[in-house]
């Protein structure tokens, strides 16, 4: 667990440092920097059926918050310090069978990166027909992101609905 804390704080610090992190689909599919990463998966279900099942996933599990709290031992004694992060999913249909789900994600505890309330688009999946069923592009961080990512491409697999561990 500390591990992973330690490695989503550098992760965040530098995203914060170099760069201001996508605030919209457009940016998040231009976007260069070696934290994130894409992906592309087929599905053989048409992608009203995987768009479909990608909302009631996201509905169900991904609107969330998550808290990690650790101490750390300063030149004033012992600080607790709590980062908070607050997901907000979104699954809209963008025309001709496509769709986009998008995770935008709030930070607050720990410097942010994005605009000024630290909100940023985290991660984003275009739904896409094509000619054996649909194509997925997933753009994530490469960081903390497997559990979500197996869950939305099992759900849009028509799997189980198990929410995953939020990055």
């Amino acid at each position: 667990m500390l591990k992973h804390i330690l490695r989503l704080s550098a992760a965040t610090l530098i995203l914060a440092s170099c760069a201001t992190a996508p605030q919209t689909p457009a940016e998040m599919r231009s976007f260069s920097y070696p934290f994130l990463e894409k992906s592309s998966v087929s599905v053989s279900r048409p992608s009203g059926a995987v768009t479909s099942a990608l909302k009631r996933g996201a509905e169900r599990c991904l609107n969330t918050t998550s808290e990690q709290s650790f101490a750390r031992a300063t030149q004033f004694g012992g600080h607790t310090t709590t980062i908070r992060h607050y997901y907000d999913a979104t699954v809209r249909r963008t025309g001709s069978g496509r769709a986009e789900l998008m995770i935008y994600k709030t930070t607050t505890g720990a410097i942010t990166p994005g605009a000024k309330d630290g909100r940023y688009l985290a991660y984003l999946v275009d739904v896409m027909p094509a000619r054996n069923g649909t194509q997925l592009n997933i753009y994530g961080g490469k960081i903390g992101y497997d559990d979500l990512n197996t869950s939305v491409v099992r759900w849009a697999k028509g799997g189980a609905m198990r929410c995953p561990t939020m990055p």
